[in-house]
């Protein structure tokens, strides 16, 4: 699956990270998938929404520093070994994964 991934930078205090789910969530957009990668001082939310383009502005609007970035998300089997046979085939076929 093609999709749109937003990364906003998020200062790491109290009740920032509520803010993005409801700046989307007032406006109809669907928070898909996220994940959060921090310090002691900021984080970055990754997340997948319905409609990147209008959460894009809208986050903007909001005084929110967002990137966009295409990425690829793929089911694998839950299974032990399934992710590696998986990567093993990417990276055999030269894939850069960052």
């Amino acid at each position: 699956m093609l999709a749109k991934q937003l990364s906003i930078f998020l200062e790491n205090k109290s009740g920032r990270l509520t803010e993005v789910p409801e700046v989307l969530g007032k406006s109809g957009v669907n928070l898909t998938a996220m994940s959060i990668a921090d310090n002691s001082d900021f984080g970055i939310l990754r997340c997948i929404v319905s409609d990147p383009d209008k959460a894009y502005q809208l986050l903007k609007d909001e005084g929110f520093t967002v990137k966009v970035t295409d990425v690829i998300g793929m089911t694998v089997p839950n299974t032990p070994g399934s992710l590696t046979v998986i990567l093993k085939h990417l990276s055999d076929n030269g894939v850069f994964i960052k």
